[in-house]
């Protein structure tokens, strides 16, 4: 288990290489692609998450490990809030430039879904055209199909 923990620390270590670390902080001043920000982004969460469950576990487990095994376990914890420590400061130097693309992303995703209540919507009022264009009377099998089509495209909307 020990060493299932170490490999995942070693793994969100990895995501924070020296050589990147330097890079990061320069980056209000470089260019980074939106595409490229995101991913940033996506790692830091998961790497937050793999360090944070990693710490969790090692703590646990230093409590009632033998003596030969507490002195590792510690080298571990400490690996493990170092790289927290380095993830956190990365997210606070490039907090603007995650915000700004996560919040377009929002966007984007919000747009996408009115549009497609508006198509659904447009369904729905092509169903009820009968109803609405006042007449009085239809054929029973045309308001039974109406009707049902009707339901159909507002419950579509209602997803």
């Amino acid at each position: 288990k020990i060493k299932k923990i170490e490999d995942e620390l070693e793994v969100a270590e990895k995501k924070v290489k020296p050589g990147e670390e330097e890079a990061a902080l320069g980056i209000e001043e470089a260019k980074v692609s939106d595409e490229e920000v995101e991913a940033m982004a996506t790692a830091f969460v998961e790497g937050q998450k793999t360090l944070r469950d990693s710490t969790r576990a090692i703590e646990a487990n230093a409590a009632s490990a033998p003596p030969s095994l507490k002195a590792l376990l510690q080298k571990l914890s400490e690996r493990s809030k170092a790289a927290l420590a380095k993830i956190t400061e990365l997210m606070a130097v490039t907090k603007d430039q995650r915000e700004r693309v996560m919040s377009e992303a929002s966007v984007r995703e919000a747009k996408g879904k009115v549009d497609e209540i508006d198509k659904c919507l447009e369904k729905v009022n092509d169903a009820e055209l009968p109803f609405l264009k006042g007449i009085e009377v239809l054929a029973l099998k045309e308001a039974h199909d109406t009707i049902a089509e009707s339901e159909a495209a507002a419950a579509a909307v209602q997803l």
